[in-house]
């Protein structure tokens, strides 16, 4: 009996264990955070060449899906020797929300670093080596009917993010920048200048009635950052697809104690 338990018991350990390497790189938003922000580039960013181009994509990570979200404004911040800049793609939730254009206005050095004051006095992000904002106002479209309730879309109303099954949603924004000196700084990232007195950069939540700028402690920036995300850093993806666990019959109707168990993956 005891034998049989422990033997049990090593089944579930190693069960528990299997379960735990085929969830690692699950995303874990910080505690206390209501949605952060990812940036990737797809080409490393290290390795890059006059007249490359890079496509950005951002996806938010939530903690809570049942949360809806109305307008928003982000501002992506660059080196203005590093890249020159075009429009941007809505994609995902976003597409079936906001409403699709280009950067507004505020896109030029001079009127977004007269901005970069308030960012200044709102962040803890370090600004010093970036001097143009890249700005996508994410403003509601009521053309567009995002539930198909047949009422269009409102800023009070607010949208639903769908999860895609890891804890974050699917790319929700593509844009590309054109390479202008590899030597510059290459990092795109948004700052922390998130609050609710604070109008410049902002992510609304909303009851269904009236939405709510999240400030500062809400906002997660830790990987709103294309270099923090730089291919080049992240090494390869290994992808766990089965688990294998082998033990050795002692007789009819025992194993051994000891007991053997692998995981195969794919790089």
């Amino acid at each position: 009996m005891f034998n049989s338990t422990k033997k049990f018991i090593s089944l579930i350990l190693a069960v528990v264990l299997v379960v735990s390497v085929l969830t690692v790189g699950a995303f874990a938003l910080e505690d206390g955070k209501t949605v952060a922000i990812h940036l990737e580039a797809d080409k490393d960013l290290t390795k890059l060449s006059a007249g490359d181009e890079v496509t950005f994509s951002m996806y938010y990570e939530l903690a809570d899906f049942d949360q809806l979200y109305g307008v928003a404004k982000l501002l992506f911040l660059y080196d203005s020797a590093a890249y020159t800049t075009a429009g941007y793609t809505l994609e995902g939730d976003f597409a079936e929300y906001y409403k699709d254009g280009s950067p507004s206005s505020i896109n030029n050095t001079q009127t977004a670093w007269t901005s970069a004051k308030g960012l200044a006095a709102n962040t803890t992000s370090d600004l010093s080596a970036v001097d143009t904002a890249f700005v996508v106002p994410l403003a509601a479209d009521t053309s567009k009917d995002w539930d198909g309730d047949g009422i269009g879309n409102t800023a009070a109303a607010g949208f639903l993010m769908a999860d895609d099954g890891t804890g974050r949603t699917a790319v929700e924004l593509t844009f590309t920048f054109t390479v202008v000196d590899p030597t510059a700084n290459m990092d795109v990232f948004v700052c922390d200048a998130f609050g609710t007195s604070y109008s410049t950069q902002y992510i609304k939540t909303t009851t269904g009635t009236k939405a709510t700028n999240l400030d500062r402690a809400a906002v997660d920036v830790t990987l709103a950052s294309a270099m923090a995300n730089n291919v080049a850093d992240a090494g390869p993806k290994v992808d766990y697809y089965k688990a294998q666990i082998k033990m050795t019959p002692d007789s009819a109707t025992t194993v051994k104690d000891d007991f053997q168990f692998r995981v195969q993956s794919v790089i």
